[in-house]
């Protein structure tokens, strides 16, 4: 495998930065550099052995024949193109490959000359970016093709979103779950599998005869897990939980044959999918039980999950509200009902309104628009509105769907606050050693020369300054206490021994300042805790509840189990935070006291998510209480 080229053009053919090869007009290797052989994995010899095709991916094989055509009879003198290849590993490698082909003097062609640039990095980006747009809109468009999909078109319809996720996904596959009887027996109820495979069990069966295997699935609570099931000749099973009001009322299922792996991202993406498709299915089985009975079809309405309205277009105002509405928004049924649209403005701010109905004017529906919902008493509630048209009877009629998704809205910015205190931490725990190694030294040279002779008028100032070095020692240690990378001690211990321990140090401090204490400590589990920590965390409440409060109130701290977790509670009888401010509690350095770090606060947010605990507050006029919730808490087993 050798043609020799011009010397000056053998040494760009060489050492050029782009895989370059001379192939023969019948695609034998002539002459290969070092880039190209990195790409694809062969030396030399091994390529003097192989034809070009065999190293283009084979559904790739026939791309670009038209330019080739075009090459071969002098229409064109390069083409270009990007393609797969295959690596001799049998990874696939994308690449842009441009072809040229070398004439003798009477136009005759000798040989062509290959380059081949590696875009395999830029291609996957590309690839996964376009997957994620793909699949956000493949579920976006899921949920509204449901809507007002006919009763008995729903089972097509779920088949044909099941098959196209199934061939998204690349998996032989793809079907739904669903518990019932209060949850001890599940069936299959949809499945999709491509040509040739055959379908899974469909029998139902009770969670008696697979304890070990629904317990896995039950513990995880709303997340996945993947196992080999060997019985069912798949080398990877992925069950994802679908969720509703916290229980467990089914899950979407994924197979592999061939072991594909699935990110994160493809699995909530998944949990999406599974929750709209079994809502359909739940709503087919409604209005198949609505045919039956009225009764069903109003049992189920009440019992959704969402906030949802029907509102008659024709005049008779509000027709129906369910349950969650009603206890998410803190209104009695009787003063919703029959109101009219213009009567509803209480419930949503004024400019939701007004787009809303703009937009329904418009385009006759609403989808996931993003609202400010307003509670009875005043509480303001972040939610994902849709409105759709339906016919109820020969009535045409509005249906109103809120998802409350403050509780998300609120987790995402804890997790962006949290993120500032990593860094905030990252950096105090890198300056802290420097900063504290000459403040040592300079206090240490203060008190020796403090207490010489010629200073005795000046002592006073040097304590002063040792005060003051001591006052900076105690903001750094504040600033470390931030850190993610401090060493922390966890230890099984109660929560109730650490505050009735502390339980003295807090009475002197309320006896001198003509405040009092109250503890009300609930029956607890003992938890993972680092004791000084925790002390720190109680220390920072309190004293913050006693600052706020004005002589004679009272501060009380309560302890109990809240749905499996543990709570700490510190409540004062202070003036509450104003609103304008409360979205900055926790952020570093925001203080409202004369001589604060604006630490305080953020600290205790930092120790709580080391200790897996969200902190969440409110307040108002009489007072403010803040919740600390250490989650996932287990009873000590004996």
């Amino acid at each position: 495998m050798c043609t020799k080229l011009p010397e000056d053009y053998e040494i760009v053919f060489d050492f050029a930065a782009i895989g370059m090869a001379l192939l023969s007009l019948e695609g034998e290797f002539l002459k290969v550099n070092a880039y190209f052989c990195e790409f694809f994995g062969y030396d030399p010899l091994e390529l003097s052995k192989l034809l070009f095709t065999k190293l283009v991916y084979p559904e790739d094989i026939g791309l670009g024949s038209q330019e080739i055509r075009k090459l071969l009879s002098g229409e064109i003198p390069t083409c270009h193109l990007e393609n797969r290849f295959v690596h001799k590993t049998g990874e696939i490698k994308w690449g842009l490959s441009s072809a040229s082909l070398v004439r003798d003097e009477a136009g005759i062609p000798l040989y062509s000359i290959v380059q081949i640039q590696d875009i395999t990095a830029r291609k996957r980006v590309e690839d996964n970016l376009s997957y994620r747009v793909e699949f956000e809109r493949f579920v976006t468009t899921l949920s509204t093709g449901f809507i007002n999909c006919p009763v008995d078109k729903i089972d097509e319809e779920i088949t044909s979103a099941l098959e196209k996720i199934g061939k998204f996904l690349r998996v032989d596959c793809i079907f739904i779950d669903q518990f019932y009887e209060e949850g001890r027996k599940y069936k299959k109820v949809m499945e999709w599998n491509p040509p040739g495979i055959t379908p899974f069990l469909t029998q139902e069966l009770t969670v008696e005869a697979v304890p070990g295997w629904y317990r896995k699935l039950s513990e995880k609570d709303g997340f996945y897990y993947e196992e080999k099931e060997q019985n069912l000749k798949a080398q990877l099973l992925l069950n994802i939980p679908i969720t509703q009001a916290g229980e467990n009322v089914g899950f979407i299922g994924v197979a592999s044959y061939h072991g594909k792996s699935f990110s994160e991202e493809d699995i909530r993406l998944i949990k999406v999918v599974g929750e709209v498709i079994f809502s359909a299915i739940q709503r087919k089985q409604a209005e198949i039980a609505r045919r039956n009975s009225e009764q069903l079809i109003a049992a189920a309405f009440t019992a959704s999950p969402a906030l949802m309205m029907i509102l008659s277009m024709e005049g008779r105002g509000v027709i129906d509200v369910n349950d969650t509405l009603i206890e998410v928004l803190g209104y009695d049924r009787s003063e919703l009902l029959n109101k009219q649209s213009s009567e509803l403005l209480g419930l949503i701010r004024q400019s939701d309104y007004e787009h809303i109905y703009e937009s329904l004017n418009q385009q006759g529906t609403v989808l996931n628009r993003e609202v400010e919902l307003i509670t009875k008493s005043g509480i303001k509630r972040t939610a994902l509105f849709s409105a759709e048209k339906i016919m109820i009877g020969k009535e045409m009629c509005l249906l109103l769907v809120s998802q409350d998704i403050t509780e998300k809205k609120r987790l995402e910015k804890e997790m962006a606050r949290l993120e500032r205190l990593d860094l905030i931490g990252q950096m105090a725990a890198g300056i802290g050693h420097e900063i504290r190694n000459p403040m040592t030294t300079v206090r240490g040279y203060l008190q020796y020369i403090s207490k010489k002779d010629k200073y005795a008028d000046e002592v006073e100032t040097f304590q002063l300054m040792i005060e003051e070095l001591d006052r900076a020692n105690e903001i750094i240690t504040e600033y470390l206490s931030l850190s993610q990378d401090r060493v922390v001690d966890f230890k099984r211990i109660n929560l109730n021994t650490i505050i009735q321990h502390l339980y003295p140090i807090l009475s002197v401090h309320t006896k001198m300042e003509d405040k009092s204490i109250e503890l009300n400590l609930g029956s607890l589990p003992d938890l993972y805790l680092d004791k000084k920590e925790m002390c720190q965390l109680i220390l920072n409440l309190v004293r913050n509840g006693l600052e706020a409060m004005p002589v004679k109130g009272r501060l009380t701290i309560s302890t109990y189990r809240q749905q499996g977790n543990v709570i700490l509670e510190v409540e004062d009888q202070g003036r509450g935070i104003p609103n304008e401010i409360k979205d900055k509690v926790g952020t570093p350095f925001f203080t409202t006291k004369l001589n604060g770090t604006g630490l305080g606060m953020a600290i205790c947010y930092s120790i709580a998510e080391r200790h897996n605990a969200l902190i969440d507050f409110q307040s108002g006029p009489q007072g403010t209480k803040v919740r600390v919730k250490f989650q996932g808490a287990e009873e000590t087993k004996a």
